[in-house]
């Protein structure tokens, strides 16, 4: 199956998150009940989380691009990721929020 390998990812408009699926968690060396309400924010290096804002805001839109991010492991290391967002509507159109695909980088 194609998504065995990818982190899904749902956000609120403020960037917490509600759901991730288990691939996600472990990518991240996180347990699944720790990560249900964290922010984004909290995976983003501390140099990065300008760049972190920017392509949230942008994944908000229909369109939007895939883009190769650093996120923070829970023991500090780093992993590349590719990252494809998607925003998430009710059937009116009113945003609510953000669903991503994170795959690790294969470079």
């Amino acid at each position: 199956m194609p998504f065995q390998h990818n982190g899904i990812v749902m956000a609120d408009l403020q960037g917490r998150i509600q759901y991730a699926n288990i691939f996600m968690c472990d990518l991240l060396g996180v347990e699944f009940n720790e990560l249900h309400e964290r922010f984004g924010l909290d995976f983003a290096f501390s140099e990065d989380v300008d760049d972190a804002r920017v392509h949230f805001a942008l994944s908000q839109s229909p369109g939007s691009k895939p883009f190769r991010f650093r996120l923070r492991r829970s023991d500090g290391a780093a992993i590349w990721v590719d990252v494809m967002c998607s925003p998430m509507q009710t059937p009116d159109g009113e945003l609510y929020g953000v669903m991503a695909t994170v795959t690790p980088a294969k470079t």
